[in-house]
């Protein structure tokens, strides 16, 4: 099968990785771009499409470079990461626009000793707001200026919503923390990915000021309304921590989770269920596909409102890289159901990294990004073979032949992320695979009765609850599976940090073990 978009995305994705080692300018770079560009016209209108092609990947290698040259080194005069020279603070009055929803982070604070899933705990914590800023006056004189500040608020009640022009008064403006020690986590680096390179903090209320509505994007600003009527109704039906569980897990709100508890869901290797992720992403498309197949709705129409809904979620939970590499594959399928046309897996996880990566070069150094690609390459490339050596033989059952499929699917995931898992999180965790796929499940009737509790709450509260209560019970038994496997021995080991070198070793020897010989179905 053709595949352009697998070598498009390499080689872009090979420049932005020269382009961190390297930390070339783009002043550089833009003379080969633009030369290269003349050798593509003209050796295309020679009719020599071969040398053509060689030079429009040579120029998405060096376009690669320049991408990441841009995003890493902002390059205007007036943008905020130009203001603060050195590591000092300094102290500003700062305005611009709220541009993402209010994040909550909570610390928990038990309130006993022997505190269990559903009692009520204390939350303090701080808000968190993305701000455009457009204006910063640090004497006398107000300056114009661009970039993204990060402002955190001590309090967990939001300051201003999403389009809200704010003015703080007399803070301090720094720039992001370097790390203290080598191989320490680093925060700057982190938050530039998301293209942020100041912070603000504001310790009195008083200091925020509304100003008014700045420019929104009308469809996200129904997004969040829709976002917050669904945490509106979780936190009328459901008691803590269930509460703060199903936001985390059906809307990406992981402020308010206990550390302790992200703990054992990292040490289970199931912490990607506690965030957005393609498999969210995948259960919302599965169950509202089904029950738009329960309605009799034809098939063509089905594809199109489940695609509606897919673009609605993404947009609600925030267009996160994970949501928008999985919508971008579960939107291929749905166009390929609508259009008759079946699309190829492979190509459409290429599709979905050259979108995040134009949009955000630096994405591909964040471990979120590794993780969720590397899975799910692992699962279009891995699971067929590991299919076709478990189900060699054709008169498996039904319910023996679904066993075994899943477990191929989950076992080809682990296997896609075990290196990367050691490399971040200095983990090695056996007990990913039954975790998983005891979990899982479990997650899906969670995700289900998510969206029944949301569904039914606009309509009939009573009802609601029912569906609240009977997915606290879901939570509980997924919680508590969690901490029983964290406890089994040898369950996870922490390990010291691979080099590169190992983690790139690894795959390439399990692709030649995997693809030595292919499988028997497709000789």
């Amino acid at each position: 099968m053709h595949r352009p978009l697998v070598g498009i995305v390499l080689s872009y994705l090979t420049g932005i990785f020269l382009g961190f080692s390297l930390n070339i300018s783009f002043r550089d770079i833009y003379p080969i771009l633009f030369f290269s560009y003349l050798f593509i016209l003209f050796f295309w209108v020679r009719k020599a499409p071969l040398v053509a092609t060689s030079f429009i990947y040579l120029s998405l290698f060096f376009l690669g470079m320049g991408a990441y040259s841009l995003k890493a080194n902002p390059v205007y005069p007036n943008h905020i990461a130009n203001f603060l020279r050195g590591e000092e603070a300094k102290q500003v009055s700062l305005e611009g626009t709220i541009i993402k929803d209010p994040e909550v982070r909570a610390e928990v604070v038990l309130a006993g000793e022997n505190v269990t899933i559903g009692e009520k705990q204390k939350l303090e914590g701080r808000t968190i707001l993305t701000l455009r800023a457009e204006r910063v006056k640090e004497k006398k004189e107000w300056e114009k200026v661009v970039g993204l500040v990060q402002v955190s608020v001590k309090g967990r009640e939001a300051l201003g919503d999403y389009g809200q022009r704010i003015k703080i008064i007399k803070s301090s403006l720094r720039k992001p923390p370097l790390p203290r020690n080598p191989g320490d986590f680093n925060y700057r680096r982190y938050l530039a990915r998301k293209g942020v390179y100041a912070l603000v903090n504001v310790r009195r209320r008083g200091q925020i000021k509304v100003l008014g509505r700045g420019e929104v994007n009308p469809f996200l600003k129904i997004a969040l309304s829709i976002k917050e009527r669904m945490k509106g109704v979780i936190e009328k039906t459901m008691k803590y921590p269930q509460t703060v569980l199903l936001e985390g897990i059906l809307l990406g709100e992981r402020g308010g989770i206990p550390p302790d508890l992200k703990e054992t869901f990292t040490q289970t290797g199931t912490v990607h269920i506690l965030a957005i992720s393609g498999l969210h992403v995948g259960l919302v498309v599965l169950i509202f596909f089904v029950l738009f197949r329960a309605m009799r709705i034809p098939r063509k129409m089905r594809a199109i409102l489940t695609l509606i809904v897919l673009l609605t979620y993404a947009l609600v939970t925030g267009g996160r890289p994970p949501v928008i590499r999985a919508s971008i594959i579960a939107a291929a399928v749905l166009t390929g159901m609508i259009v008759n046309r079946e699309s190829d897996l492979l190509n459409s996880l290429s599709l979905a990294a050259l979108v995040i990566l134009v949009l955000n070069p630096l994405e591909l150094f964040d471990s979120g990004f590794q993780l969720s690609f590397a899975a799910v390459l692992a699962i279009i490339t891995l699971a067929p073979r590991l299919n076709a050596l478990f189900l060699k033989d054709p008169s498996v059952s039904t319910l023996k032949r679904y066993f075994l499929q899943s477990f191929s699917v989950i076992l080809a995931a682990q296997v896609g992320i075990i290196p990367l898992v050691a490399y971040y999180y200095g983990l090695f965790t056996p007990i990913a695979l039954v975790a998983n796929f005891l979990i899982i499940p479990l997650l899906g009737i969670v995700v289900a009765l998510g969206f029944s509790t949301y569904l039914s709450g606009i309509i009939f509260l009573p009802l609601a609850e029912l569906f609240g209560a009977a997915n606290g019970m879901v939570l509980t038994v997924v919680v508590r599976s969690a901490d029983f496997l964290s406890q089994l021995p040898f369950s996870f080991v922490y390990v010291g940090r691979p080099r590169i070198a190992v983690v790139v070793g690894y795959y390439v020897i399990t692709g030649a073990i995997f693809y030595a010989k292919r499988p028997s179905a497709q000789k």
